[in-house]
């Protein structure tokens, strides 16, 4: 019997598809937070525990509370996210390289829920961000994809068209976008006592968007037969190569009972960023007419074309997200868990409550050991492990975290973090 490797050949349309995605997030990003390298070792819970210019991505109260003195200044921050909604690593496993059994084939295209094989890609980085004293400055971007493909060329792929032989090629939805973000930071004291302190803050961003592309509306249709195959479709995409906006936070934060610290911070409290540059609709159409082996040289029987028009400038919204921290430190092991709720589902947002925890224990002096784990939101679940250098002017973080289980053979996706820099 013939041993068809279908499984490889579904994967390799996914990657091809989720490569193309990943054009749109060549910008650097900060604005999820993951590309601190400390932060995502603790399962993202952080909003308590950052401080200097860290709190411009968490609350930027932080910058009032006593610790904040001195010069720091970031050399580097990169972050990234790859994911799927459908197979694991595990799957991945099972699968590549072996023959597909009619019940394999029901397993795979079981795990495609009914809205199609979702593929995510995040980049985020920043650099030559600095604190002083109360305030805090940072140069930062952040790029996010996301492409829905439709489950019947899926289901194709692994029956071939003895079993499927008309397909629709409706559904597919994407949108990618990236925008850089100069923001400005200040924390101020409002109280202290004995064993305790208050503080507010608040960040300015501008924001500067470098390219935004999404599919409004797809058609198609795909006929395959025993000699030759047919299709035709069309995909509208509104785009734009820049823009520019604005977002402020708000924050609250307090230590009390001497090493308890508490905070609250309503991200995107106000913002608006508003697509202005090349705005247009692309109309990409194809036809493919009886294709077969003996036709393919001929190029009439394939044609494709795209039209573009103008449209006006439109605006982007960054979602509203309210997070909340608790932290403190026991018997030389520092803890956090954090509470984050999004007020609006988008490519980019979800209103999923995200709830994580995390801790840091140091072995050596200049060694943190940290591990962590995350449920919910825009990212999902995950579990994190990471490791630092702190040699005291100079710090170096790595993390590392998979998607979808706590174990790595059932992860849907991978976060990489590492930064890096200097305290004064």
């Amino acid at each position: 019997m013939l041993r068809i490797n279908q499984f490889t050949k579904f994967a390799a349309v996914a990657a091809a598809v989720l490569a193309m995605s990943l054009v749109f997030t060549a910008a650097e990003a900060q604005a999820y937070g993951e590309s601190n390298a400390r932060a995502l070792g603790m399962g993202g819970s952080y909003n308590a525990i950052a401080r200097n210019y860290h709190s411009i991505d968490h609350n930027p109260a932080n910058l009032g509370l006593d610790g904040n003195k001195g010069i720091s200044v970031e050399l580097f921050s990169l972050g990234t996210q790859l994911k799927n909604n459908a197979f694991s690593y595990g799957d991945y496993n099972k699968y590549t390289g072996a023959y597909l059994t009619d019940a394999d084939k029901q397993d795979i295209l079981a795990k495609i829920p009914a809205e199609g094989l979702n593929l995510q890609a995040l980049a985020e980085g920043g650099a030559a961000s600095f604190s002083y004293d109360n305030w805090a400055f940072s140069i930062s971007g952040y790029g996010y994809s996301s492409v829905y493909l439709p489950k019947d060329p899926m289901e194709l792929i692994l029956y071939g068209n003895a079993v499927i032989s008309d397909l629709e090629l409706d559904d597919t939805e994407g949108e990618a976008w990236s925008v850089a973000d100069i923001a400005l930071g200040y924390g101020r004291p409002v109280k202290t006592w004995s064993g305790g302190e208050l503080a507010v803050g608040g960040t300015v961003h501008y924001l500067r968007g470098i390219i935004y592309e999404k599919i409004t509306s797809s058609e198609g249709y795909a006929t395959t037969g025993d000699t030759a195959i047919s299709a035709a479709g069309n995909i509208l995409v509104k785009s734009s190569t820049g823009g520019s906006g604005y977002s402020f936070d708000l924050g609250l934060a307090t230590r009390f009972e001497d090493k308890y610290y508490f905070n609250f911070a309503i991200l995107n409290l106000v913002n608006k960023i508003n697509w202005s540059d090349e705005t247009e609709i692309t109309d990409y159409s194809f036809r493919m007419d009886a294709l077969n082996s003996n036709t393919m040289d001929d190029d009439s029987l394939t044609v494709s074309d795209d039209t573009s028009y103008a449209i006006e400038s439109f605006g982007q919204k960054k979602p509203a997200v309210i997070k909340m921290g608790l932290s403190s430190q026991h018997y030389g092991i520092l803890w956090a868990v954090d509470y984050e709720q999004g007020f609006s589902r988008s490519a980019a947002s979800s209103v999923n409550p995200r709830i994580s925890g995390g801790i840091e224990y140091r072995p050596l002096r200049w060694l943190p050991l940290r591990t962590g784990v995350s449920t919910g939101g825009l990212i999902g679940g995950y579990a994190s492990f990471g490791f630092g250098l702190d040699f005291g002017l100079y710090k170096f973080d790595f993390a590392l975290a998979n998607q979808g289980s706590l174990l790595p053979n059932g992860s849907k996706g991978l976060l990489f973090s590492m930064s890096s820099g200097f305290n004064f």
